[in-house]
């Protein structure tokens, strides 16, 4: 009697971990695809846009990807304002020496980064400048 309680409460166990195993690796499978998902759906999104952009190019609206790509910058720059307060200090070493590269770029021809006032980002433009500079000068 004895032997089958325990064989019983083994084969119990057993089964419970089987159980408790199969679930956990099926949550796990389904936030990987949750994760999966947008990530590829990322990558397509940032691959078309650069089709668009290298076809612009290839028929001459070189102002047209210009614009795109400042607006991409832009919104990039902002994105790491944004994550600013959680770095360390070699992080913002690095993003000091990084904005410093930048305002470099934009002394070299300032004509490129002025904005277009109907497009209405200014305001963005003046945010951005502000903050590269700020940056720049904090090291």
């Amino acid at each position: 009697m004895r032997k089958s309680v325990i064989v019983l409460f083994t084969i119990f166990l057993a089964a419970g971990l089987f159980i408790a195993g199969w679930q956990l690796g099926h949550r796990e499978k389904i936030e990987m695809a949750y994760y999966a998902v947008p990530m590829m759906d990322e990558r397509l999104a940032h691959a078309l846009n650069k089709a668009v952009m290298l076809h612009l190019m290839d028929s001459g609206h070189y102002a047209e990807v210009r614009t795109m790509l400042k607006a991409q910058f832009n919104m990039d720059v902002m994105e790491v304002m944004g994550l600013e307060k959680n770095w360390d200090a070699s992080k913002r070493e690095t993003a000091c020496n990084l904005c410093a590269r930048m305002i470099d770029y934009r002394n070299e021809y300032p004509s490129n980064y002025i904005s277009d006032p109907a497009l209405g980002q200014v305001w963005l433009d003046n945010q951005v400048d502000s903050y590269l500079k700020k940056m720049a000068t904090s090291k």
